[in-house]
């Protein structure tokens, strides 16, 4: 028998060491959102080790290694005995900012990604995707995610179109809370919006009309099956937004639906995943393993084909563009409606 002292130290060692690093930097950064620690900073603008203790109510024993990894970690700046928020912690851990985004890095640790052994060996995966993410925390930090690039990317595009200034109705036919919607309703006054998603976020969606004062202008509305929504067929502007993946087997009844919906001269916008060719991973694993979480399992296949949908429902391409989303790449599709002679 080998003797203990004997035994050699296996390579890559500090591969599983800044594995587990990585994990309790995480949980670090999670309980300084949870009891609101950079918030208290935000409003007091600088507090010592034992006021930050009594205000957040975190145990003294521990506030001197535990403020000092978010100082190294770069979430605090440290100062005599004063510490403040850095500015990367106040734009997107303090929960009175836009750019918010403190509500989904707390939220990972409860959603899938906290269990993923049970969605792998789950005989219906999609379905326990859709219940295990319906709770209201989830939803409300899940309709933040486009605002760190996606959003602004697609607006741009969308506001190059040379229809724009004149389009007045806008159909949206959910998947993102109706943000895109809302962001193009800011860049026209004119633009009237009406968004269409499933009944667990239609309470959040409306909240978020209300909040950018749009309530007059754009309205939301209740459906679980796009393919049979009776809509007059007057918009000028249909986004699709990550909301075909369901429909992955129907693409060409769904593009006929929108067309059909779509006034002549009208834009039809599509933004969502793709496989990679060959359906293999393309942009890195976890990136491809957090696109099928959000894309009911599956993101849309064959991208080098997905133009044929818009040519077959009377819609000419009009370009194709990369842009950035929270889980790599979105592949970003915009046509125009043939225009009566």
């Amino acid at each position: 028998m080998k003797k203990i002292a004997d035994i050699q130290i296996p390579e890559k060692l500090e591969v599983i060491e800044n594995l587990m690093k990585s994990y309790k930097s995480f949980q670090v950064v999670r309980t300084a959102i949870d009891s609101g620690l950079f918030d208290w900073l935000e409003k007091t603008g600088g507090s010592t080790r034992e006021e930050l203790s009594l205000g957040v109510k975190l145990h003294g024993l521990f506030m001197k290694g535990y403020l000092e990894s978010l100082v190294e970690l770069g979430f605090l700046v440290q100062s005599g005995n004063q510490y403040t928020n850095s500015s990367m912690a106040s734009s997107l851990l303090t929960r009175n900012k836009e750019t918010y985004q403190g509500e989904w890095l707390s939220l990972t640790a409860r959603s899938n990604w906290n269990d993923l052994l049970s969605l792998f060996r789950s005989e219906d995966p999609v379905a326990e995707l859709y219940h295990d993410n319906d709770f209201p925390e989830y939803i409300q930090g899940l309709a933040k995610r486009p605002l760190t690039g996606e959003l602004q990317a697609v607006t741009r595009q969308v506001l190059s179109w040379t229809g724009f200034n004149q389009a007045q109705k806008i159909l949206d036919i959910g998947g993102s809370f109706g943000l895109f919607t809302l962001a193009l309703c800011q860049e026209n006054p004119h633009l009237e919006g009406l968004i269409i998603e499933e009944p667990l976020r239609i309470s959040h969606t409306a909240r978020l009309i209300m909040d950018q004062g749009l309530e007059d202008r754009v309205k939301v509305q209740e459906s679980n099956n796009l393919l049979e929504i009776n809509l007059k067929p007057d918009f000028d502007v249909i986004l699709m937004v990550h909301q075909l993946y369901a429909y992955r087997k129907q693409l060409s009844p769904m593009f006929a639906k929108m067309s059909s919906l779509l006034k002549p001269c009208g834009l039809l916008v599509s933004n969502h995943w793709f496989c990679g060719p060959g359906c293999e991973v393309e942009a890195g694993g976890i990136d491809e393993l957090d696109k099928a979480i959000h894309s009911q399992g599956h993101p849309i296949c064959h991208v080098e084909q997905f133009g044929r949908f818009f040519t077959e429902s009377g819609v000419k391409l009009l370009s194709r563009a990369d842009v950035p989303s929270p889980y790599g790449v979105s592949k970003l599709h915009l046509g125009q409606k043939e225009c009566l002679q």
